[in-house]
């Protein structure tokens, strides 16, 4: 059955949501002609699965790479599918209005990768600074939980006692 296009996105964004992970990356790098390391930022978005069949569909539908990991035991291993750079950001761009629960942080790295230019070489102090800015909003976005509030949901901890710590 051939999906429209709405549909994909609206699909894609619901994969995001429930088992994709947006994040910006840090790595050191040479800063032009200065001869020592800073720290860098980059854009990624990555859905690891047991099964090859999602990523497959992700990767036929918005490229990337697909890669496999094994652990060395029996089931040991999995499949991740990654997009970087500018092609998280459009991927973003695309799905961002059918996210629900990442669509804060799907807007923090596309506004991360709107600063990057292309090609550029050098970065100044401010530029550093905004983008490890950017780099800790989006991480501490990754750390908002919100309880179940269904009134039939099965205590097993006292949710109350866990709130007012």
């Amino acid at each position: 059955m051939k999906q429209s296009n709405q549909t994909k996105l609206a699909y894609a964004a619901g994969i995001i949501d429930g088992e994709g992970c947006i994040t910006i990356n840090k790595k050191k790098i040479r800063n032009g002609n200065y001869k020592g390391l800073f720290d860098n930022y980059y854009l990624s978005v990555i859905v690891t699965q047991k099964d090859g069949k999602i990523v497959d569909w992700l990767y036929g539908n918005f490229g990337g790479c697909i890669y496999f990991h094994w652990k060395g035991t029996k089931t040991g291993y999995s499949h991740e599918w990654v997009l970087n750079y500018q092609n998280a950001a459009k991927f973003l761009k695309q799905i961002l209005p059918f996210l629900t629960y990442k669509k804060s942080q799907a807007e923090v790295a596309i506004r991360f990768q709107s600063r990057i230019n292309v090609g550029q070489t050098h970065l100044n102090e401010h530029e550093l600074n905004i983008r490890k800015e950017i780099y800790q909003e989006l991480s501490s976005l990754k750390h908002i939980y919100t309880y179940s509030q269904h009134p039939n949901i099965q205590k097993r901890v006292n949710i109350a006692a866990l709130t007012t710590k």
